[in-house]
């Protein structure tokens, strides 16, 4: 249960309407791009459609061709990214704002019940035994995005009187691939309190020393360890990689340039640089959680079904990385799941004020009555790191969290990091 500010989100939605009208209307339609398409095509060009942009970027334009797999033209996203023209950039910042108000702002609105929204927990729905959400996607809500972040959490409330709280365990997936894996290391990255595996993934991505490093090209790293983990070939680690190039460094270097000082050039460079350094990945930093994932794929063959830690069992076919990822992807959601049953029985027990409302990905969400708010982070933090490890002893490694509070009555937006101890 989330206290919604209705008024807030029709009054930004109408903000958003008008916003979408201007750019569609003034920078789009009015552009020189789309006063060639109506001379070459004699109609005007319908920005929604991807057989006309593609005409007009590929055909009209004459930019360099980006096809499918079954070699119609590209005009999604990632294609668009490679696009360095200001009509490019006015249709992103549309389909932007369009995202905003029909997949978050519009829901929001049609589940509003009485000031209050109840999403939907589908436990039953995933293959992979983790969470789901529905009417609306809770677990679907912008943050990384300052402007959409803000946009939408800013109409999130904690009750009156009270406070926000998330309690979000960190990494646990990694976490717990160590747990299954035994890769050293890998453990290590996730023991050492001076290993960083984003940090050094993206030193060596990026070939970088570490006083060039900053935060955002190490968060920007983590989709490579993601990706890798998850199955992903090095082609797409490079693609999604090479679109975050003109991030600086320390130094105000971009990293294309900075690249490029060092003999890769392009993005055709960079993706062999990525093959290089995803073989060197597998087959020598990680290559104990490689035989792993081979070996699970054998047991897999042989006896037609894995199990998880908490005994779960998956069945029916699987690809090799479904066989890899859906074990560790199911025990780090079911020591969160775990934590919030226990933490509920506490709460019914001493008749907390505090409620836990939610549930995104690793984190808790709590309503936090200030009263009590000492008392709620210790305990969440005891059943998390401590007592889950006492409970399962194949948790061989540290399950630390991370929390987060609002102010009183202060929309979830405003959240800050709040220091514990474990």
């Amino acid at each position: 249960m989330y206290v919604i500010d209705e008024d807030y989100y029709k009054r930004e939605e109408a903000i958003l309407q008008n916003k979408i009208t201007h750019i569609k209307n003034e920078k789009l339609l009015g552009s020189e791009e789309a006063a060639k398409f109506l001379k070459k095509m004699n109609k005007e060009l319908d920005v929604g459609s991807t057989k006309d942009l593609g005409i007009l970027f590929y055909d009209i334009l004459g930019l360099p061709p980006q096809l499918t797999t079954k070699d119609n033209y590209r005009v999604d996203v990632d294609a668009l990214d490679n696009i360095d023209i200001p009509f490019v950039k006015d249709l992103l910042e549309l389909r932007k704002l369009e995202k905003a108000g029909n997949t978050y702002i519009a829901q929001f609105l049609k589940e509003i019940c009485r000031g209050r929204i109840f999403p939907f927990y589908d436990l039953h729905i995933p293959r992979s035994y983790r969470s789901s959400s529905s009417l609306p996607n809770w677990q679907n809500i912008p943050s990384h995005d300052p402007e959409i972040g803000k946009l939408i959490r800013s109409g999130i409330f904690p009750s009156k009187g009270n406070k926000i709280g998330e309690i979000d365990y960190s990494s646990i997936e990694v976490r717990v691939a160590g747990i299954y894996t035994k890769d050293p290391t890998l453990l290590a990255e996730v023991t050492s309190e001076d290993a960083d595996m984003h940090r050094d993934t993206a030193l060596d991505i990026w070939i970088l020393q570490k006083e060039e490093m900053t935060k955002p090209i190490r968060y920007l790293s983590k989709a490579f360890n993601f990706g890798q983990f998850y199955g992903a070939s090095y082609k797409s680690s490079a693609d999604t990689l090479w679109k975050q190039a003109n991030e600086k460094t320390s130094g105000g270097i971009t990293l294309k340039k900075h690249l490029e000082n060092k003999g890769i050039r392009d993005y055709t460079d960079f993706e062999m640089h990525c093959k290089d350094y995803t073989n060197h990945f597998w087959n020598e930093r990680f290559a104990t959680y490689q035989n792993w994932k081979d070996e699970m794929n054998e047991l897999y063959r042989k006896q037609g079904y894995i199990e998880n830690k908490f005994g779960f069992r998956f069945t029916g076919y699987m690809s090799d990385r479904v066989v890899s990822n859906y074990p560790i992807q199911s025990t780090a959601f079911m020591i969160l799941l775990h934590s919030l049953i226990l933490i509920n029985n506490i709460a019914k027990a001493e008749k907390w004020k505090t409620k836990i409302i939610g549930q995104i990905h690793d984190s808790i969400l709590l309503d936090i009555h200030p009263s009590e708010e000492e008392h709620i982070i210790e305990t969440c933090v005891y059943i998390t790191s401590e007592k889950m490890p006492k409970l399962h002893p194949w948790i061989t490694v540290p399950i630390p969290v991370e929390a987060e509070l609002t102010g009183t009555d202060r929309p979830w937006w405003e959240k800050k990091e709040i220091t514990i101890n474990h």
